[in-house]
């Protein structure tokens, strides 16, 4: 998430009128892969693609947080609003691992 969010984040700062590929299955092969591989080596992954994000975030200025996505009509669909639910996914999917591994 933290990786594709990176996409989404050029889409709208770059005022671009061309909408970015999106693919639908990335994400089921992403947590197929990371079902095989060693939680330790994930958890590294993981932890490397946030602290990246979380670096781009905080570089953000005010009139950044602002930006509405061209590519959708709703101007309320902000870097604060994808961000904010990129955040919630985040700590849910948190929530399920922490679930399923009890």
């Amino acid at each position: 998430m933290c990786l594709l969010f990176h996409t989404r984040l050029d889409a709208i700062l770059s005022q671009s009128l061309i909408a970015p590929r999106w693919s639908a299955g990335g994400g089921a092969d992403s947590a197929r892969r990371y079902r095989d591989e060693a939680p330790r080596q994930v958890a590294e992954e993981l932890g490397r693609a946030a602290e990246a994000l979380a670096s781009r975030l905080s570089g953000l200025t005010s009139d950044d947080w602002e930006h509405d996505d061209p590519h959708l009509a709703d101007p309320r669909l902000t870097v604060d609003f994808f961000t904010r639910h990129l955040l919630h996914d985040i700590a849910h999917d948190l929530a399920e691992a922490v679930h399923a591994s009890k």
